[in-house]
């Protein structure tokens, strides 16, 4: 598929297994696994195995962000997102 290389975060939803689905602008949706986009990151991302804590993500400035304060960009995601489709 001819997508565009960028896209803005305009929605997350937290799954179960510390999956997410991220939705955005135009149109792309994907099912992400936390494990693989946070793979070799040096931020440690290990707090969000608490599942309470992983269900507050929200989306933010183009990103999503978790109230412990963690992040992950939208850029981020959506390069994972592509590779998926």
């Amino acid at each position: 598929k001819d997508l565009p290389m960028t896209a803005r975060l305009t929605q997350v939803l937290p799954l179960h297994g510390q999956r997410m689905i991220v939705g955005f602008d135009n149109g792309i949706s994907a099912t992400l696994w936390l494990s693989r986009v946070t793979a070799g990151m040096q931020e440690d991302f290990s707090a969000l195995a608490d599942p309470a804590l992983f269900r507050s993500a929200t989306v933010s400035d183009n990103q999503v962000v978790w109230s412990n304060g963690l992040k992950l960009s939208g850029e981020q995601l959506y390069a994972y997102a592509r590779g998926q489709l």
